[in-house]
């Protein structure tokens, strides 16, 4: 990019379909010129009104609101967002491998458990997209495509919605682009700026950190690697395994029936299991910490998408194995075997818990050279 042009980007908030929606807009403002008014302009060619907070949230990083569904429910096997590259009017010849760079790049985070899945080549025009023929509407489809927007200084958007899983993304023609990620005269790096309209196709919004992808301005070239605030936003949005300190083991509760179905009204067990004595026969007790009754909860839009379940032992054992169910409204909803850490506690984790009111019941404890009491606390837990 030219030396005297500075790049931006603004959020505009419009209504597609009777929804709301966003339009996430990268904007070259050229030397001399008002930051806010060429915002201004830009956001008038997409017809939306400039978002204010009301219309968002925030945190350390920022999000945008969308947090993709399938994440969230109890399917496994449907965890990634599918992103499709129509390559007609591509003026590098190489957007769609920079295109998929950046899917990787946002895929491999080690702490967070969102996954992108390229698609591949489609004729779709990006049906959010206003330059597209017809009105816009929500086809199901989050593709990306090469148009000629409308404006003097748009270089590319991103439209999604909060209330409907599907995000779109453009780039301009209009613009002199390049695939290499480094510094050429008075381009635009191609993957640099997919890299950053991808984050807000996970969700994330502006960082106020200079050194983050999603920080808003274009500070040239920059592909394949995320900063730590980047790769802190969207593992709060989708934890991963990593994503947080856990005991020697953190076994899952297995669900043995549909957790979207209505709970059978089986009456609520209680804990009548024994460990095997030991020669010794010091006793040990279950407890569930106090302050928080040994459940939280994490991840997900609102941090309550996986239940935390912590079971402590009086005295505290290392590598004890311990066994639970754990039901939801009085019914069975899973169980879960693990081992203890040196503070004596094992946290088990509900991936995807629905709402509901939770119990927990120790089954069994066993620890070298005690034996369990074979009660549980009275708890209780609802979401």
């Amino acid at each position: 990019a030219a030396d005297d042009e500075r790049v931006i980007s603004v959020l505009g908030v419009a209504q597609v379909q009777g929804q709301t929606a966003f339009v996430h807009i990268t904007v070259v403002v050229p030397a001399g010129q008002d930051e806010r008014a060429v915002a201004d302009a830009a956001l008038r060619e997409q017809g939306a009104r400039r978002a204010d907070p009301r219309d968002l949230r925030s945190a350390e990083f920022s999000t945008t609101g969308l947090v993709w569904d399938q994440f969230e429910d109890s399917d496994p096997n449907n965890n990634f967002v599918t992103q499709n590259y129509n390559s007609g009017d591509d003026p590098t010849g190489g957007g769609e491998s920079a295109l998929t760079n950046t899917l990787a790049t946002w895929t491999n985070v080690a702490t967070s458990s969102f996954v992108f899945q390229y698609g591949g080549l489609t004729d779709r025009c990006p049906s959010l997209v206003r330059e597209c023929q017809g009105s816009q509407e929500f086809d199901g489809n989050n593709d990306v495509a090469w148009l000629e927007l409308r404006g003097c200084c748009t270089l590319g958007v991103t439209w999604y919605s909060t209330s409907v899983d599907e995000a779109d993304v453009a780039l301009n023609t209009k613009f002199s682009w390049s695939t290499s990620c480094t510094t050429e005269p008075r381009k635009y790096d191609a993957e640099t700026v997919f890299l950053h309209e991808n984050g807000h196709v996970v969700g994330l919004g502006h960082s106020d950190v200079d050194e983050a992808v999603m920080y808003a301005y274009y500070g040239g070239p920059r592909c394949d690697d995320l900063h730590a605030d980047d790769e802190q936003g969207i593992s709060s949005l989708y934890p991963g395994d990593g994503s947080e300190p856990e005991p020697t083991a953190t076994p899952t509760p297995t669900a043995t029936e549909d957790p979207d179905a209505a709970p059978t009204n089986t009456p609520e067990p209680t804990a009548t299991a024994t460990a095997t004595a030991t020669p010794n026969s010091d006793a040990v007790s279950v407890t569930l910490p106090s302050g928080t009754n040994g459940y939280a909860t994490t991840g997900g839009r609102n941090g309550n998408y996986h239940l935390l379940i912590t079971i402590a032992l009086d005295p505290p054992a290392d590598s004890a194995s311990v066994s639970i169910d754990l039901f939801l409204e009085g019914a069975f909803y899973g169980s879960g075997t693990g081992s203890t850490g040196t503070d004596g506690t094992v946290t088990f984790k509900a991936t995807g818990a629905p709402s509901g009111c939770y119990t927990t019941v120790v089954t069994n404890v066993t620890a070298a050279g005690l034996t369990w009491d074979g009660n549980t606390p009275a708890n209780g837990f609802c979401k």
